[in-house]
């Protein structure tokens, strides 16, 4: 089976000059980008420098922008910051539309310190009651300008694993609202439940994520892809691309076979990033190209 998805990447996973890492992709031949972070802040809280250079980028046809991640709802949930998300939220909107940005992406809120564990792969009852209505008026502010709103798993937050997202989701009901998967973050967040010896999450952590994925692939918008490592006493990190736990093969397959057609994001937050950058397209590609042969 011959197994093949678009490479993308966040443009400050490969440089954090946004010029520099314009010129890596071009040469990686990476095509669409995800924009975050700038020399001056996070999307769009950024200055006015930064945004000339990418209204510029976009208008010359030098950058393709997919999706854009503010990041302004991985804090704690405050019921006092709503008002200042919201304007954050429709600023981002106005500046996404005016360089041809498709998907908006995301979080759930940061978890309480105290937060009582997850019931199964959906959120801890703990979760304010109010995170799937906001999401709800996201999305709605999202599709009012035709895009598309991706709501990505991360371990601090109450949206851990991809189906807990798709358990938020559910409970928000909005035709337009999506799941952007980060396996290693699941696997991450699993860790952070405190895995035992002999848990599946350990003995057969692709297992899992194969399993989580066959489970939301209906809803499942992008994915993130990164490596992660997991100690027998459920301690992680983030390793290399293909040094990890996660069969990345056996995975892409996985999504193929559910049906999958979207891309795959670069995101490996790791040191020096260039490298590593070049690291994980060269490992997506033979992978792929193994697959055809």
């Amino acid at each position: 089976m011959a197994v093949q998805f678009p490479i993308n990447a966040f443009l400050d996973s490969l440089d954090p000059d946004p010029a520099q890492a314009l010129r890596l992709g071009s040469e990686l031949r990476i095509h669409c980008y995800a924009l975050r972070f700038f020399p001056s802040g996070r999307f769009p809280a950024i200055s006015d420098e930064d945004w000339r250079w990418i209204k510029a980028t976009h208008d010359e046809g030098a950058c393709g922008v997919e999706s854009v991640s503010p990041g302004v709802n991985k804090g704690l949930f405050e019921a006092s910051s709503i008002d200042a998300i919201t304007d954050q939220i429709q600023e981002t909107i106005d500046k996404a539309c005016k360089i041809g940005v498709r998907k908006l992406s995301l979080f759930t809120w940061r978890k309480t310190a105290h937060a009582a564990a997850p019931r199964g792969d959906t959120p801890s009852p703990d979760m304010p009651t109010a995170i799937p209505n906001l999401l709800y008026r996201m999305a709605d502010a999202a599709e009012n300008a035709g895009l598309r709103l991706t709501i990505e798993n991360e371990p601090t937050q109450w949206g851990d694993t991809g189906l807990a997202v798709e358990s938020i989701i559910l409970a928000a009901d909005h035709r337009w609202m999506r799941v952007l998967w980060d396996p290693a973050n699941s696997l991450a967040a699993r860790a952070a439940w405190g895995l035992r010896e002999g848990d599946r999450a350990l003995a057969d952590p692709t297992g899992v994520l194969i399993d989580e994925l066959r489970q939301l692939a209906d809803r499942l918008e992008d994915v993130h892809v990164r490596d992660i490592r997991i100690a027998s006493d459920g301690r992680w990190r983030w390793v290399p691309l293909g040094e990890g736990v996660i069969d990345w093969p056996r995975l892409l397959e996985a999504l193929d076979q559910a049906g999958y057609r979207g891309g795959l994001t670069l995101e490996p937050h790791l040191q020096p990033k260039n490298e590593r950058a070049r690291h994980a397209v060269d490992y997506l590609r033979s992978i792929m190209q193994a697959s055809a042969d």
